[in-house]
């Protein structure tokens, strides 16, 4: 058995008490709730990035091969082209040990 007593001033004062509590936690319920939704949208903003930065990647590693290709191709064409250049150049200068008339030269 419970016996409960109170005065009436301090009754109204833990009443009003009671109903700051209630202001204080609405409000800290509605901070929480705004803090919550931030959170979503950064998390949601760091998701876009996130997807961005993996299509950059394969953008990136598409170009690699496709700047690769064509540069082992450029290296190939200029061995093909300086080794021609060489042949001709040679070619150019070479003298023949015969005479027109297909007698060797003194």
């Amino acid at each position: 058995m419970y016996v409960n007593s109170f005065k009436r001033d301090k009754w109204e004062d833990y009443i009003k008490e009671l109903e700051e509590t209630d202001v204080t936690v609405a409000n800290f319920t509605n901070v929480l709730q705004t803090v919550d939704g931030r959170i979503g949208e950064m998390l949601k903003y760091q998701d876009q990035s996130r997807r961005q930065m993996s299509k950059d990647w394969y953008v990136v590693d598409g170009n690699h091969s496709y700047v690769q290709s064509w540069s082992i191709a450029q290296c190939a064409v200029i061995f093909l082209t300086s080794t021609l250049q060489v042949y001709f150049v040679r070619k150019l200068f070479d003298t023949k040990n015969v005479t027109p008339t297909a007698k060797p030269r003194a």
